[in-house]
């Protein structure tokens, strides 16, 4: 007896094999039957899902997430379930919740995000047995940060690591390894991670592989050092058996524009000699990530807490204020940074700026966009999340083609409304490249694509029970209308939930039923 049959549906089974009609039978969490079409007689199965004229999916799997400062907020995760995402990877760019000295600190640190903790436990095991007690939609898997790993070991120090402080990262990456996290990862455009330097960072990702620990990375540069960047992430692993996943790839700013292909080539070619190596990508043309990343490293030095009182000296001040004009103007323009949300601690009083541009912000306040980024960061303890639209069209299209690159989020929002403007990738990254890319477009094979969605990112994590639709393998599904699906998030107006996925199952239990969210509790911390 099935719990659940699927019939009438076209079988999209996450290998890149060609569709094809077919049932499933679903037995206690489990696929236990992939059959022919009519094979699995109604009365074998407690409940049927009709998924005539539908495809059917293993479900998506999002490689790079931040949902680790919001899960414990959000167990249900509609942003998710109404995309077909059935499973997270945390922890990425280098932060995660642990290890810290409170999760206060990490609340202060990561304002903008709006973090929400249901523990107060600041190591991994104990964050993993909270994050599972929860009464979790989704599965979610861990990875440690590095740059919450080097605060632990030397605090913000802009300085290379001593030995020791290498060895209590390293000792970190362990610990966390035990505890069950599952990567590692480093974000070298933010401090502290920042002033690692290359043969630092190498040390610690030897250690993670040795631990058999994915290494993702949010590489040093992103704009003028992208080739040099990639070649970095590479010879970190380079001498190791590690897997490197080279996270969001990009190329920002008009004058790099391009280069996109010149990384996919080193890409390919450290591949081609046997580096496990592969990247991901979201399907928008802006980033978004933390106002204080525009800013000169120096300044950052005590930490997001300390910039209030570097802004409070005129010298510091003025001097933070030249760099980042320079960084303004160098890049896209101040038109293209627009403030997606403030953090709630200092005096606050920026809130009217959420949604505006740099431009439009230092116009109403009368100065220049410098000036106005560095009195909304003042006001709101450093803490301020942009959007940045940094980058072209005919760059996401040439990271989105290739095999080796997955589609991921790089999203944090899992609630279906809430403050500020968040960037649409939350709520639609998924169904964006089923409804756009692949239908609109044509730009992918629906085979292709749901490999890139569930088998890839399944296979970069170890994954070996999730991401294809194969009789053993744990029943994480998606039912979807290729003539509908569609995202509906935009820049203007992010709280959209996608359309078009109908059922989802997670665990074998469903999350979404005929259109509907349903609370069936099969997520788990994988």
């Amino acid at each position: 007896m099935f719990d659940i049959r699927i019939v009438g549906g076209m079988v999209v089974d996450g290998t890149g094999a060609p569709a094809a009609p077919g049932d499933l039978g679903i037995t206690d969490g489990k696929i236990t039957a992939v059959a022919a079409p009519g094979a699995i007689p109604a009365e074998s199965a407690a409940e049927t899902v009709d998924a005539s004229g539908r495809i059917v999916t293993p479900g998506f799997i999002d490689l790079h997430n931040h949902a680790d400062f919001t899960i414990h907020g959000c167990p249900e995760a509609p942003s998710q379930i109404s995309q077909g995402v059935t499973t997270l990877l945390l922890g990425n760019c280098g932060s995660s919740p642990f290890p810290a000295p409170s999760l206060d600190e990490v609340r202060r640190t990561w304002g903008h995000l709006s973090p929400v903790f249901m523990t107060e436990a600041t190591d991994a095991a104990g964050f993993l047995a909270a994050t599972a007690a929860l009464p979790l939609e989704i599965n979610a898997a861990f990875q440690v940060g590095f740059s919450a790993l080097r605060r632990m070991a030397m605090g913000n120090a802009s300085r290379p690591a001593t030995a020791e402080e290498r060895q209590h990262m390293i000792r970190g990456v362990r610990a966390a390894a035990e505890a069950g996290v599952r990567g590692f990862s480093t974000g070298l455009i933010y401090a502290p991670g920042a002033y690692a330097r290359p043969d630092e960072v190498a040390e610690v990702v030897a250690a993670a592989a040795e631990c058999d620990l994915l290494y993702s990375t949010h590489m040093r540069d992103e704009a003028d050092h992208v080739v040099t960047s990639v070649r970095e992430s590479i010879d970190a692993v380079a001498s190791t058996a590690g897997r490197l996943q080279i996270s969001h790839l990009k190329a920002t700013d008009r004058h790099n524009y391009g280069l996109v292909s010149d990384a996919l080539n080193l890409i390919e070619q450290a591949h081609a000699r046997g580096v496990d190596v592969t990247a991901d990508v979201y399907p928008y043309t802006a980033s978004s990530t933390t106002l204080t990343s525009l800013l000169p490293g120096w300044s950052l030095e005590d930490g997001r807490n300390g910039l209030p009182h570097r802004l409070a000296d005129a010298d510091q001040r003025d001097r933070i204020r030249a760099a980042l004009a320079d960084t303004i103007t160098g890049r896209s323009g101040a038109e293209a940074v627009v403030i997606a949300a403030v953090g709630p601690d200092g005096p606050g009083g920026y809130e009217w700026a959420v949604g505006l541009s740099l431009a439009e912000i230092g116009e109403r306040d009368g100065c220049d966009p410098a000036e106005a980024a560095l009195r909304l960061l003042a006001a709101h303890a450093g803490a301020a999340g942009i959007i940045h639209h940094s980058m072209s069209e005919d760059d996401v299209r040439a990271a989105l083609a290739p095999p080796l690159v997955a589609v991921a989020s790089d999203g944090h929002q899992l609630a279906a409304a809430g403050p500020g403007r968040p960037h649409p990738r939350s709520f639609g990254t998924f169904t964006r490249v089923l409804g756009h890319y692949v239908r609109d477009v044509g730009l992918l094979s629906i085979e292709e694509a749901v490999r890139k969605m569930t088998s890839l990112p399944a296979s970069r994590m170890k994954l070996d029970d999730r991401g294809v639709l194969a009789q053993g393998m744990a029943a994480d599904i998606a039912v979807i209308d290729l003539d509908t699906v569609a995202d509906r998030s935009t820049y203007d107006d992010p709280w959209q939930l996608s359309t078009g996925v109908d059922d989802v199952i997670v665990g074998g239990a469903f999350a979404a039923r005929n259109g509907r969210r349903v609370r069936g509790h099969g997520g788990r911390v994988l």
